[in-house]
Parts: structure tokens; C-alpha cells; sequence
């Protein structure tokens, strides 16, 4: 058990190492698996980043480890959260710098937006339904700083938002009602080639991902607001990108989004 001032302390140290891209550090010994210090480590991190940056805000949630096969390697009962930050929320056509990363890797994504804020409890179905912007294609970014190789528990990635480091969002979208996931064929291009392709490969139907979210977030104070995103969970394994380069991704009936790398 450690104590408000060594999270603190923690939290600091971890944001220093994201804002100066420094390699991760698992910081074994005070996290290990305790996912609810990894969160309080969260609060705390996300609080550094946010002084670092005045007015910066949280603009969505992302899930993670939401498919069966995740939640099985780390030994969880239900997937994990974090927040992206609204300055890193950028639209298809983006250009991004590759200076600005130390490792970026992308998933490609099923996006929510909100509409409306949702109540601060988990919310039904139809309440979700009625609080939705079109479904929209994007990506997540991701920047593990190569976590990768020392194999992180989920405790050790939620200390450190779990990489995230932003969002492209395409479109044009379309009303979630008519989404098909079964049919739904997730194509991503590099420089024009295709690299990876699969149908029916969402982790999780996107109302799920958004009720799930709006009871955990209840739980710790929060809610989903109008003109948040939320990232519904990768469609495919995730893949490095290097400088220079173009990212495409192209959703069966829910659109294409993009961003360059230079």
C-alpha cells in the first residue's frame, strides 16, 4: 500500500517520461497488478499532463484489452479506461509530425461522439442511442514507447493512460442503427497498400463499449459529455508507423479516415 504523497510523486514521475518520450518503465515494484492504484496513478498522471498544457481538456475515453482474447492474457474481468486528451483529437487529413513520437502505433476504430451529455450512471440502450452523432472510421494512436518488449500487466499500461496519444477521426459516418458488424470490413493502407484487412473483427458491439463506460465512469465521479469521443476498441493487431508516410482506413459503409506522417 503506498500513500497520496508516493502517487503523487509516481504520477509525476510517469508524466515527465511521456512528455519527454523517454522509454517506459514498468515501475514494477509500486504497481504490479492493482489496477485500482494504477488508476489512482492514472488521476494523477492525466492532472500533470493537463498542467503542462493550461486549458487542456479531456476530450473522450478510450477502451481497452475489450476483446476475449485480451481479457484472458492479462487475467481481467472486464476491459480498462483512459482518457484522451481533446487537443489530440484530430480530423482525416490530418499531418502529423513523427518528431512527436517516440513509437507510434495505430488501431484502427469504431468512434462514438456524443451529442448530448449522458446521465452520471450506466445508461440504457436507448438512452445511448438517443445521444449519438453518426458512428464514424478512425484511428487510435498509440505511443508505448516500447512497452511492448517488457510485456507490461494492464495495471502498468492504465498507470500510463494505457500509450494513448491521440485519435484520427473520418467519416462520413453513419446512424449506429444501421451499422452491421458482421459485414463490417476494416481495410488499412499504407503509402497506398493495403497491410491489413478483416471482416467482422470489432471487438464489441460500440453501444456495449459506451454503457460500460458510462457505469465505470460513474463510479469514479465522471460522465461522457456532449462532443466526446470514445474509442470502441481495435479492429486489427496494431502496427508501427514511420516517418514519412501516408495512413488510410477505409470501414464498409461507415467511411475513411486518414492523417500523413512527415
Amino acid at each position: 500500500m503506498i500513500d497520496v504523497s508516493e502517487i503523487t510523486a509516481l504520477g509525476t514521475t510517469i508524466a515527465g517520461e511521456i512528455i519527454e518520450k523517454r522509454v517506459f518503465d514498468r515501475h514494477v515494484g509500486s504497481i504490479g497488478t492493482d489496477l485500482d492504484l494504477a488508476y489512482e496513478v492514472q488521476d494523477e498522471v492525466v492532472r500533470q499532463l493537463q498542467a503542462s498544457k493550461p486549458q487542456r481538456k479531456i476530450g473522450g475515453y478510450k477502451i481497452a484489452f475489450n476483446k476475449a482474447s485480451s481479457l484472458q492474457y492479462y487475467g481481467l474481468d472486464e476491459p480498462c479506461i483512459a482518457p484522451v486528451f481533446a487537443d489530440l483529437i484530430v480530423p482525416s487529413g490530418a499531418v502529423l509530425d513523427g518528431i512527436d513520437y517516440r513509437d507510434l502505433i495505430i488501431e484502427p476504430e469504431l468512434v462514438l461522439t456524443l451529442s448530448r451529455d449522458l446521465p452520471a450512471r450506466q445508461c440504457s440502450r436507448d438512452e445511448i442511442l438517443a445521444s449519438l452523432e453518426p458512428v464514424r472510421p478512425g484511428f487510435e494512436l498509440l505511443d508505448p514507447r516500447n512497452a511492448f518488449a517488457l510485456d507490461p500487466t494492464a495495471a502498468q499500461a492504465v498507470a500510463q493512460g494505457i500509450y494513448n496519444v491521440g485519435a484520427v477521426i473520418g467519416g462520413p459516418g453513419i446512424a449506429i442503427e444501421s451499422l452491421d458488424l458482421a459485414t463490417l470490413t476494416t481495410s488499412v493502407s499504407i503509402d497506398g497498400k493495403v497491410v491489413a484487412e478483416a471482416t467482422g473483427a470489432a471487438p464489441q458491439d460500440p453501444l456495449e463499449v459506451v454503457a460500460w463506460m458510462t457505469r465505470v465512469l460513474a463510479d469514479r465521479g465522471e460522465q461522457l459529455r456532449a462532443g466526446m469521443s470514445v474509442l470502441c476498441g481495435t479492429h486489427l493487431p496494431t502496427r508501427s508507423v514511420a516517418a514519412p508516410s501516408e495512413v488510410s482506413v477505409s470501414m464498409t459503409s461507415v467511411g475513411h479516415a486518414s492523417f500523413r506522417l512527415r
